[in-house]
């Protein structure tokens, strides 16, 4: 589970942040945060997982998926540093109104793994074809 630290709340997210990506399946926002560790928020629509507990649950696996990575260790975390930027960073996932069914959900967690791997090698090969 991701520390609680870690998390970002999203009503504190600036409403006019970067968009990083654009996927079909969700959207990644970002703003420096000047702390010494990432954060990370997630926005999952009722469109997407009609039900609480689906959206809890999709709410957990995201974070834990994260949380594994290097991004978001305590303590040690990458720095996500764009150009001309000092500090840490808060990234926001924004989960697009779509049905999420099994299917989905792995695409989606495809796509995660893909952006993860391309946060930590750097913001020049961000883009997925």
């Amino acid at each position: 589970m991701l520390a609680k630290k870690l998390r970002l709340p999203v009503n504190t997210f600036p409403a006019r942040a970067k968009i990083l990506y654009r996927g079909r399946l969700f959207t990644l926002k970002t703003s420096p945060n000047y702390l010494s560790y990432n954060r990370i928020g997630l926005i999952i629509t009722k469109k997407s997982a009609s039900y609480a507990t689906q959206r809890n649950r999709l709410r957990r696996k995201v974070f834990d998926s994260f949380g594994e990575s290097a991004l978001f260790s305590v303590g040690t975390g990458i720095p996500l540093r764009p150009a001309g930027s000092a500090g840490h960073m808060d990234l926001l996932v924004l989960i697009k109104p779509i049905k999420l069914d099994a299917d989905e959900e792995e695409k989606l967690f495809r796509e995660l793994n893909l952006i993860k791997e391309r946060l930590i090698n750097g913001f020049d090969k961000l883009t997925i074809k």
